[in-house]
């Protein structure tokens, strides 16, 4: 899916409203239909947006809000457009080979003193402690996932809440990462306790608190919540809980948090 250069397309306010409303979560799953590419964008209500990509290129882009029923281009389509960038740039860093990576990297390191000092640092935090911490992670989750099996007390998830707060506050980035994607995958799965479940989903939640980690775990969410009303269940509500915490730690408005509490209140229970 090619955009083109799409950002000349809004006005500057408009753009940079629409960079806040995607790194919020407000953009919904993407779908294509033909040509057209559409997700539901969360505004003061939810909005339709779609963008037709034809000859490497927007060629056209609708939203059903009002500001774009006047003939321009809203926030929600710039959401929408970096959400498909955002795709588009994942897609092409996975297409290249180590070597590739290795060597796109290091031109950038050797123009921009900002990364070149990143790396120095991630570089020499990995010499001393990261291979002894990754050992120790690793033992960690083999430790938990059998004390697991048997049922896990109080007092045994105070003990690995304490060691897993320890080591992801030392952890270097990459092993931060490696940590994240455990707690991740455990929820994805669905497996085991679902009281356990909810605790180890809250311990991720405080654990990994930047703002990529949280719109890694507010798609995680997203896709659960989909997954069980696909299924026609209901969702747990430690995950509507745990998608409204992320709502607020990214910024959203506390108009949009309630229209997601009363989207999926409880059967009965009074919809504000």
């Amino acid at each position: 899916m090619e955009l083109g250069e799409w950002r000349p397309l809004f006005a500057g306010q408009i753009l940079s409203r629409g960079i806040v409303y995607w790194e919020q979560g407000r953009v919904g799953p993407v779908r294509r239909e033909g040509a057209w590419w559409c997700a539901e964008v969360r505004g003061s209500e939810r909005y339709q947006v779609r963008l037709l990509l034809q000859g490497g290129g927007i060629e056209q882009m609708t939203c059903t809000c009002p500001y774009a029923a006047q003939g321009f281009s809203c926030k929600h389509m710039a959401a929408l457009c970096l959400a498909l960038e955002s795709e588009n740039l994942s897609r092409a860093v996975e297409s290249l080979s180590h070597e590739e990576a290795k060597e796109i990297l290091l031109t950038l390191a050797r123009q921009n003193s900002d990364l070149s000092r990143f790396l120095l640092t991630r570089w020499a935090q990995m010499q001393t402690n990261a291979p002894e911490d990754a050992g120790v992670f690793c033992q960690l989750c083999e430790k938990f996932e059998r004390a697991a099996e048997a049922g896990l007390a109080e007092e045994d998830r105070a003990w690995y809440r304490t060691r897993w707060e320890a080591l992801a506050a030392r952890a270097e980035s990459g092993l931060q990462w490696d940590m994240f994607r455990w707690f991740r995958a455990r929820q994805q799965e669905e497996r085991g306790d679902p009281e356990l479940r909810a605790w180890l989903l809250e311990l991720q939640l405080r654990l990994f608190d930047n703002d990529v980690m949280r719109r890694s775990s507010l798609q995680m969410l997203d896709a659960l919540i989909s997954r069980a009303e696909g299924e026609g269940r209901r969702p747990e509500d430690v995950l509507i809980q745990g998608r409204l915490s992320l709502m607020r730690s990214l910024g959203a408005p506390e108009s949009v948090l309630d229209a997601y509490r009363a989207r999926h209140a409880p059967p009965g229970e009074k919809k504000l």
